[in-house]
Parts: C-alpha cells; structure tokens; sequence
C-alpha cells in the first residue's frame, strides 16, 4: 500500500510517501502564505523522483489542523481534488499527532509530549500526548487555550518534549529538563502518510465530501477600514 500525505496546517508546506513499512520519502518547504502554488509541483516532483505514478497511489492522507485557515483549506481542497479524481480515499490525520510522532523520533525519551502553537490574538491551540508502544497517544483533547491559562496545561515532571511556535512565551512557563523542538521541523508529509496508512488498515477513512478541517477558532475576514 502507497499512502500520499499532505501537510499544509502551517506555513511549512510538505508531501511525503509512506507504505507498510512506514514513512518513505519527502519533500518540504517554507511556502508562507503560497501554499496553493507549491503544493502540486511539490507532489509532481515527489512522485516524479520515487518513480510512482499518482494512480499507483492507494489512499490520500491529508494534515487536519488546528492550524493556518487558509494552509488547511488548500491541503483538503487538493486532497479531496485527488480523491475524486482517482477514486481514491481520504484519510484524515489530526495534525497535532502527525507533530507527536514525528517528536518522537527526535527526542526518543521524552515522558510527554506538548505541542504549544501559537493561535493569535492571546490564544494557544494545545495538545499533550504520551508515547506508547504503538505511537504517541493523547491524553485528553487538543484544545484552544487563552495565553493566561497556559501553564495550566504544561506537565510538571521533567521529561517532556516542548513544541512550539512561540518559544518566548512557553520557555518561562515550563519545567526545568523540558526539552525544546523547533516545531517547523516537524512539518512532515510522510509522517501524515505513515500515520494515514495505519488508518487505512483499520478502515478509518473519511467521506471525501463531508471532511472539513479542524479549525478550534472561529475565522475572521479582516474588513476594511471606514472611508475617509
């Protein structure tokens, strides 16, 4: 089974490959706010270098947020384009768990793991996670958290893997043996895919017409200003 994964919950845009034996291949970039203008190439030159073409792939696993509004609508849009022009399925993956896994790897004997982004406007999107044997498992639900109330949420034992987009708010707050991780490095499509895998084998698949994003936080259009 070839499972393609697509993260675009932030301004990292990455795709990746994974089969049985768990993640293969991929490709990232620092996309800012163009994700909808690298991510096809992105996919085109990823297939293109692991000699596979889009039909040999057998599901589309796309990042579900929380996360950038308009990053996740251009990763469900194209996913979701791939599906139905393939009939292929759609494998939804909380991109929070894509983050855990993927810190795993890199701080392999951490107790817990946090994922502390930032949200905007005074407020954190936060999700506290354990390793287990068959990969890193929530402890409670990913939340949206006033900046106040932080700390709240922050383990109090050592041993924990911190990562954050705002390491100037979350460093004061946190338990002296907490190891930080760059959380743009943890961006990865073939993470998603290796975990989209695993939820085809059960049968976790979304409807391809019905998946929407996990946003936590309402959307605001920046009006404009009163004529002068």
């Amino acid at each position: 089974m070839i499972v393609l994964g697509l993260e675009t919950s932030s301004g990292v845009c990455s795709v990746g490959l994974a089969d049985d034996h768990g993640p293969q291949s991929g490709k990232t970039l620092i996309a800012g706010t163009i994700h909808s203008e690298k991510l096809l190439p992105l996919i085109d030159s990823l297939l293109d270098e692991n000699h596979i073409g889009l039909f040999q792939v057998d599901a589309i696993a796309v990042s579900s947020g929380p996360g950038s509004f308009t990053g996740l609508r251009i990763g469900f849009s194209a996913a979701k384009g791939l599906c139905f022009s393939l009939a292929r399925p759609l494998v939804v993956v909380p991109t929070f768990q894509a983050l855990a896994q993927s810190a795993v790897q890199s701080a392999p004997s951490a107790e817990n793991i946090l994922v502390a982004l930032d949200a905007k406007k005074g407020d954190f999107y936060v999700g506290l996670f354990r390793p287990g044997a068959s990969g890193p498992f929530p402890v409670g639900e990913t939340i949206l958290l006033a900046e106040q109330a932080l700390s709240s949420r922050l383990p109090t034992t050592p041993g924990t893997a911190i990562l954050t987009d705002s390491l100037e708010k979350v460093r004061p707050l946190a338990t002296n043996g907490s190891v930080f991780l760059n959380v743009t490095q943890h961006y990865r499509g073939e993470i998603i895919a290796s975990i989209g895998v695993q939820k085809v084998l059960r049968g976790e698949v979304s409807d391809s017409a019905a998946a929407e994003p996990l946003y936590l936080k309402d959307f605001v259009v920046k009006g404009r200003g009163p004529a002068v």
